[in-house]
């Protein structure tokens, strides 16, 4: 009732403001033709007419001509593509209707962390998509280490094919009903979902008009939370076969639609009916080609090949990723994390050729170069040697060596990684941002233990004790570091870690007590350091 009351307020001027001030200035212009830096730029001239327009439709459900008029531009998912399941359709909607669009969306995503189950982690505020990485991993690492008993284990990882384009809008309007949403708001969605049109954009100029009658698009800030609510609807089919004792011990990560199970027959023949009902409802359509199955080493040969046939998948000896992470690493670690040795060569190859500025080479290293492996390292403690190798190649980068040609190293690459107010370039240290971004994992551990991630590592590793009271026991995370080392991190270098934009009081949290012997330098005011308020 609460959350219905919130949605139902009136929008306000400060909220189309505020949605403004959020979009990124160069996303690509829409049928309107202009960027939303246009609209930022211009404010004071044409804030007031914009904010009419956005509330009229808001408040009143008044919209102007072709105010949900929308591009279509095909960008392709590989290199040379040669079908057009190969291009990845993207919207480009007008700016005032993703203005509009953003302040729904912001006003939505307040309650998702209520009504989205918390295997759900993307989009979703107060929960980090390393999250369910995490888990996913240490159900994958335990079904690889399962070689005995009698019950294999499974994990099944889903492809929906075009799965915005297959949103059905009646089925979108009865989950949002069922979850309790009242009319005004159903209907204000449905008018954002509903007037769209479409004109395919051929050598730069729109062709044609599409009316559609189901889908939400690719580009519209409002698209990722309502697909939320839709997939949510798989979620409450397998949690009531679990609850009703069809399904045993199964457990769904919903960002890249993974599902763990025991490899059964029956199990699977439950979870056949679940997608059935779920596909016939939703619209949604199984890719089973992309579709595939990992088994524990203890699942008969007979059982992986019933349960293939039956789903029509492929059996793999291990998912390659999930959500654009290794979903194991076995024992040469180098292997699993090779991809970024690979990525960066290609770009510093490219880079190489062209003439640049020290100016040109720095923003690109900053930027780029040293952005590569920070996704990775998040979850990931990346071996010293491939920390070694990479910061070799950024710094032969640096001087300006070409294949195996070799040049002066003018100074030192400790020096180079010094702050600038220090005589150095600013340049990141690889293996001390690894351990500090395997802190950060530790530090959310430690202060959201409301979390799926902190519910499942403390029943299996510390249930009698907390995270930041570990001393002995070594837990694997995702096989190359431990969780101990961020532990022990975030024991001995609190004070320095200001520096990586984190604030820390003195005293106890969330029952751990920082060490005594930490000493707090007299730095001065903290908003100084970092160009803005801190409450």
């Amino acid at each position: 009732m609460e959350m219905n009351r919130m949605l139902g307020k009136a929008f306000t001027e400060d909220e189309v403001r505020i949605a403004m001030k959020q979009m990124y200035p160069l996303k690509a212009p829409g049928p309107d033709g202009m960027p939303p830096l246009f609209y930022q730029h211009f404010w004071l001239n044409i804030g007031e007419v914009v904010t009419k327009t956005i509330l009229d439709f808001l408040n009143n459900g008044l919209s102007p001509p072709n105010f949900n008029e929308t591009h279509i531009v095909l960008i392709p998912k590989i290199n040379e593509p040669k079908r057009l399941s190969e291009y990845r359709p993207i919207s480009l909607c007008n700016v005032v209707f993703r203005i509009t669009s953003k302040v729904i969306a912001n006003r939505l995503k307040k309650i998702l962390p209520s009504i989205i189950s918390d295997t759900q982690s993307t989009f979703v505020h107060g929960r980090l998509i390393t999250d369910n990485i995490l888990v996913a991993f240490k159900a994958m690492h335990h079904i690889n280490q399962k070689r005995s008993g009698k019950k294999g284990e499974m994990a099944l990882k889903l492809d929906m094919s075009k799965a915005y384009d297959r949103v059905e809008w009646v089925c979108l309007e009865k989950i949002m009903e069922k979850l309790g949403f009242e009319d005004k708001w159903r209907k204000l969605i449905m008018q954002c979902v509903t007037s769209v049109s479409y004109s395919i954009r051929i050598n730069g100029k729109p062709r044609g008009h599409i009316v559609p009658t189901r889908g939400i698009r690719q580009g519209d800030p409002l698209s990722p939370y309502l697909f939320l609510l839709y997939a949510e609807g798989l979620s409450v089919l397998i949690q009531k076969s679990v609850e009703n004792g069809e399904l045993e011990g199964v457990f769904v990560c919903r960002d890249d639609s993974i599902i763990f199970g025991k490899a059964s027959i029956e199990e699977c023949d439950t979870l056949q009916r679940i997608l059935a009902i779920y596909e016939n409802a939703s619209g949604q359509q199984l890719n089973r080609v992309k579709t595939s199955l990992f088994f524990s080493s203890n699942t008969s040969r007979e059982i992986q090949e019933e349960i293939k046939n039956r789903f029509g998948a492929q059996v793999i000896r291990q998912h390659e990723k999930y959500l654009g992470l290794p979903s194991l690493v076995g024992r040469n670690k180098r292997n699993s994390f090779n991809a970024i040795k690979e990525k960066l060569s290609k770009k510093l190859a490219g880079w190489k050729e062209k003439l640049l500025s020290k100016a040109g080479k720095e923003v690109l290293i900053k930027a780029v170069a040293q952005a590569i492996p920070t996704y990775t390292m998040s979850c990931f403690k990346i071996p010293d040697s491939l920390c070694n190798e990479l910061t070799s190649m950024i710094r032969n980068f640096w001087w300006g060596q070409k294949h195996d040609e070799r040049k002066m190293a003018w100074l030192s690459w400790d020096k180079l990684c010094a702050p600038k107010e220090a005589g150095g370039m600013g340049f990141r240290q690889i293996k001390q941002f690894n351990l500090t971004l395997l802190a950060k994992q530790g530090w959310w551990l430690q202060t959201m233990q409301d979390s799926l991630l902190y519910r499942l590592f403390k029943a299996r590793y510390f249930p009698h004790t907390e995270f930041c009271k570990l001393q002995s026991v070594i837990i694997p995370l995702m096989h190359g570091g431990v969780l101990l080392a961020a532990n022990t991190w975030l024991s001995k270098e609190l004070v320095g870690m200001w520096a990586m934009g984190i604030l820390f009081r003195s005293g106890a949290i969330n029952g751990c007590q920082l060490l005594p012997h930490t000493r707090w330098c007299l730095l001065g005011n903290f908003c100084m350091l970092t160009h803005g308020s801190v409450s």
